[in-house]
């Protein structure tokens, strides 16, 4: 669905062109691995996973980069019927469909020799237009979580104790500064935290 000012549009499913260059991703099974009957237990996937509303989040069965390019090279080709043709203003990043270093400096590197990193961390990211919601649902307007700035430039407020009057700072910050802060706050080194140690993560600013 298209959601926004133009109202409901049909949109084809990222999935399409994905399944196209990468047969089965989201494959399903359930988790007593029958599909059928009464007691076909959870459904989970099996081959990869597209998490998609206002934004989607691609992890691909063969995440080698000959097949991420491959299946980024399809998206693009189909990028103006899944609605991810127009990179929508103050977005974090420079295309609508992106994979590779771009991706890798925003939400970790697949790639990575670490395990569990390499677990978490897509293969591919998609930003619709702005105003699209990806869902079945015809009831959904909006969805938190992407890369426009509606999604990323938000306030963020700070109450504590050791915060002695009310101020405003303008100074731009990143929720990964939220875990060093909280052990700052309690008289801890934030370098206990290993994503602070090797990221040069700063404590959030003006607090103490």
């Amino acid at each position: 669905m298209q959601k926004g000012g133009s109202g409901n549009a049909t949109v084809v499913d990222p999935l399409v062109p994905i399944n196209a260059a990468d047969p089965g991703v989201d494959r399903t099974t359930f988790t007593n691995g029958s599909t059928t009957g009464p007691t076909k237990g959870a459904k989970y996937a099996v081959a990869g996973h597209l998490q998609t509303d206002s934004l989607g989040l691609l992890w691909l069965q063969d995440p080698s980069p000959g097949n991420v390019a491959a299946v980024v090279a399809r998206l693009q080709s189909n990028a103006a019927a899944i609605f991810a043709d127009r990179l929508p203003a103050d977005t974090g990043f420079t295309r609508s469909i992106a994979a590779g270093p771009e991706l890798a400096a925003m939400l970790g590197d697949p790639m990575a020799s670490e395990g569990l990193l390499k677990a978490r961390a897509p293969n591919v990211f998609i930003q619709p237009n702005a105003g699209v919601v990806y869902s079945g649902s015809n009831k959904k307007i909006a969805e938190h979580g992407g890369a426009t700035a509606d999604d990323t430039a938000v306030a963020l407020l700070v109450v504590a104790p050791f915060v002695k009057s009310t101020r405003t700072v303008n100074a731009p910050v990143s929720t990964t500064q939220v875990a060093p802060t909280i052990l700052r706050a309690l008289d801890s080194d934030p370098k206990l935290l290993d994503a602070v140690r090797r990221e040069g993560t700063e404590v959030l600013p003006e607090l103490f």
